[in-house]
């Protein structure tokens, strides 16, 4: 928002942007005004009285020459550290967002927008600092005078102009400036400062900028040299404190490589000194960024980490298009087209360059997950898991409008590719045919392929910056020596645990039994699946059988799988479509893939993302069935359908359910027989 009000040069009314301080903004909260603000918002009243009976009680003692004088009882604020008062200060500060967001509704308040039809912005609110930006009008300025005492008066929160600024646009006239300066109290600034600790207003050096984090760096780093510390404890606070101050601003911010050469170059002088004294720097700092398998010590490379934090920014982009951010950032550089193909554009921010150079890390890994395919172009995106480049080559004059649904046939759900089977290779086709298809009801969505869960993760994304940059830096040899020595050492602690610790075959022991097929209860059908996986062929097979465990029921299927999770739960989707023919409503489905119960059960913001839409299509299915439940059995409980998948992947009898084959029928009559009753 600064830089934009920076860039209003031509003539026009002008903006302002107003940066307030609040006098003890926790210590002034009338406890009557937020008992009403609680009250107004629905809290019941009992709640109420409980919340402000945490408020009240709280009593003070003042140390008076080093001894605590008598408690007293305080009439207003809330209890700084207490773990209660910032949730009830934002029900305080709501009060004036409210007031604005009002004002504006009703014209007494005209906002700023940084592009024609943009969201306009009055106001930033977070705890105790306030932005607000609006035309540079004296009415505005009068207005918002007003509502602000308005609402001290009731809150008790007190505004102190001496400490707030404000900043006018190179367009507003100067009279103008004087006067709304001269209402608010506020001397009108060149530069507002920092806001939450970020510079609000870039020069033309970033260095100069960001130098704070550099010195902060350096007042820990020269604190901790007056104590004597082993390499262990300076690998700790190098790992934990020193490297991780500059996150909060590289969040948002590209910083100069030079800057973070400098703060590296401090963090080395402080890992090879001793006692204060410069030491000898036996090995380079780039090398001490590798891992400990690659010889390393695991330091972070800032400028990686940098770019891995920008990118988390440029996920956020891509996954919450709703934001108002993000809505302010699409109406100003890229209106019509999307983040992935946005250009830096003219007079840019340095927060927009910096999005740019997160999503360079981006690229390379990001791919849609097919679901219906009409959101991804065949030609122009990255949507082939199975390949290095996860797109295609577009041959000359391609249609960049030709969507993957128009490749699926939903009716056999499978891939059609014969509109371009003569532009693709074998191993491109090979690589679609390999995508799983579930239904056309499953929307597409962006993944991150470098995470199970699909969703990008800055150490993810430091993987992949600095796997980039280690394969241009570390030679073979050095590689192969690492990981000697790691190998080495792992072999060594293999050899002590083996000589300290008893062997397992010196215990007294008893061999455990065996785990058996358990019947269901009465009228209740069991189910059974189970899948045969190769990398060409998957084999699938369910099996129903009732409490005295007869068959009732089997189906069996030959197709393709990506992972032997994913054919597991193709299996229990073909045990599903097994009971809704079957005539019970109450059924138990059986898998020996804990894995796979896990996901159906409670699934985990770490649930594989090529699995997840199938898991979803099999809890659609089952909505239908009166009681069911997922369970767990030993392979060794699970023999019968285990045997059915993998003759289903060689050659199944088309009759085996009626006449099943030998092997089979002796699985079957030893579940039915020993089962335990």
């Amino acid at each position: 928002m600064f830089h934009h009000l920076k860039l209003l040069r031509q003539a026009g009314l002008g903006a302002f942007g107003l940066k307030l301080d609040v006098n003890k903004a926790y210590d002034s909260v009338e406890w009557d005004f937020l008992h009403a603000v609680l009250l107004k918002l629905g809290f019941h009243s009992h709640w109420v009285m409980l919340i402000m009976n945490c408020v009240k009680t709280v009593s003070f003692s003042v140390l008076v020459n080093g001894k605590p004088s008598i408690f007293f009882n305080p009439t207003r604020g809330l209890r700084q550290g207490d773990p209660l008062s910032p949730y009830l200060f934002l029900f305080v500060s709501d009060v004036l967002s409210s007031l604005v967001r009002k004002a504006c509704s009703v014209g007494w308040l005209s906002p700023v927008s940084i592009s024609q039809n943009g969201p306009p912005i009055s106001h930033l609110l977070f705890a105790d600092d306030s932005l607000f930006f609006l035309e540079a009008s004296v009415s505005n300025a009068y207005n918002l005078l007003y509502l602000l005492k308005a609402y001290g008066v009731a809150s008790g929160q007190q505004i102190n102009y001496s400490k707030s600024s404000l900043y006018f646009s190179p367009n507003t006239p100067i009279i103008v400036i004087r006067v709304i300066a001269a209402l608010f109290g506020i001397v009108a600034v060149s530069n507002p400062g920092r806001y939450l600790g970020l510079p609000t207003i870039w020069g033309r050096s970033k260095c100069a900028a960001l130098a704070y984090i550099r010195d902060t760096v350096s007042r820990k780093l020269q604190g901790w040299k007056q104590q004597i510390l082993t390499q262990a404890g300076k690998e700790v606070l190098i790992k934990s404190i020193a490297t991780a101050i500059p996150a909060y601003p590289m969040n948002c911010f590209r910083f100069p490589k030079s800057l973070c050469t400098q703060i590296a170059s401090q963090i080395a002088r402080f890992w090879w000194g001793n006692k204060g004294a410069h030491g000898i720097h036996w090995k380079s700092w780039l090398s001490l960024g590798f891992s400990k398998a690659q010889g390393g010590m695991g330091f972070r490379d800032l400028t990686e980490f940098n770019q891995a934090l920008l990118a988390k920014q440029g996920w956020r982009i891509l996954t919450n298009p709703s934001s108002v951010w993000v809505m302010m950032l699409k109406h100003r550089y890229f209106p019509s087209v999307s983040f992935m193909e946005a250009r830096l554009g003219s007079s840019p921010s340095w927060l927009w360059a910096s999005l740019l150079h997160g999503r360079e890390l981006l690229k390379s890994d990001t791919l849609w997950r097919v679901g219906n395919g009409l959101h991804i172009s065949v030609w122009d995106s990255n949507w082939i898991p199975h390949m290095q480049e996860h797109r295609l080559t577009p041959p000359p004059r391609a249609d960049s409008t030709i969507s993957v649904s128009s490749l699926i046939d939903w009716s056999s759900l499978s891939w059609d590719l014969t509109s371009i089977a003569g532009h693709i290779s074998v191993d491109q086709s090979r690589a679609i045919l390999a995508i799983p298809l579930v239904n056309s009801s499953v929307p597409d969505k962006l993944i991150w392929s470098l995470n199970k869960s699909g969703n990008y993760t800055v150490r993810s994304g430091y993987y992949a910056a600095h796997l980039k940059s280690s394969q241009m830096v570390l030679s073979p040899n050095s590689k192969l020596v690492a990981n000697s020595a790691y190998e080495a050492s792992s072999e060594f602690l293999r050899v002590v645990i083996k000589t300290k610790c008893p062997q397992a075959s010196s215990l007294p022991s008893r061999p455990p039994p065996k785990p058996k097929w358990l019947p269901p209860p009465p009228n209740y059908i069991k189910i059974n699946s189970d899948a045969s996986w190769s990398s060409t062929e998957v084999g699938l097979a369910a099996i129903a059988r009732n409490c005295d465990g007869v068959v009732v029921g089997g189906s069996h299927l030959s197709t393709s799988a990506p992972s032997p999770l994913y054919a597991e739960a193709l299996a229990l989707c073909l045990s599903v479509h097994l009971a809704q023919k079957l005539q019970a409503d109450k059924f138990l489905f059986e898998s020996d893939s804990l894995q796979l119960v896990n996901l159906l059960q409670h699934s985990s913001p770490s649930s594989d993302w090529v699995v997840m839409p199938l898991i979803d299509h099999i809890r659609d299915l089952t909505v239908a069935i009166r009681s069911y439940s997922w369970t767990w059995s030993s392979r060794l409980a699970n023999q019968a359908a285990d045997h059915v998948a993998w003759l289903a992947r060689k050659k199944c009898p088309a009759d085996w359910l009626l006449q099943p084959p030998s092997s089979l029928s002796h699985i079957l009559l030893f579940d039915a027989v020993h089962a335990p009753t």
